[in-house]
């Protein structure tokens, strides 16, 4: 399911009817074994987008009687730790250092 709202601009904040009409559809659709994405690509200076694909989210578990899925874990390691630049498992390079060819 692709929502980008209702303007050409894909500028645009849904209605909790709005929300909720497309979330009984997807329940409607997973009820019945089928995988459904939903693509909310509309925006706007508020920061629309993130915050319809939640209440998505929530109405469509909602529906089903389900727990909203928490998040996915945090990432143990940062890619800043990779290069040395600190976090969990910072310092693994340390005492490392690259010999100059003369």
């Amino acid at each position: 399911m692709r929502l980008h709202g209702d303007n050409d601009e894909h500028t645009y904040r849904y209605s909790e009817a709005e929300l909720q009409a497309y979330a009984e559809a997807i329940h409607r659709w997973r009820a019945r074994g089928t995988d459904v994405y939903a693509f909310v690509l509309s925006d706007d200076a508020r920061a629309a987008m993130p915050q319809n694909a939640r209440r998505l989210k929530a109405l469509v578990h909602a529906c089903a009687g389900e727990a909203v899925p928490a998040a996915p874990k945090a990432a143990r390691r940062s890619i800043a730790s990779f290069f040395g630049g600190g976090g969990a498992g910072a310092g693994a390079h340390e005492g490392t250092k690259r010999q100059r060819r003369v």
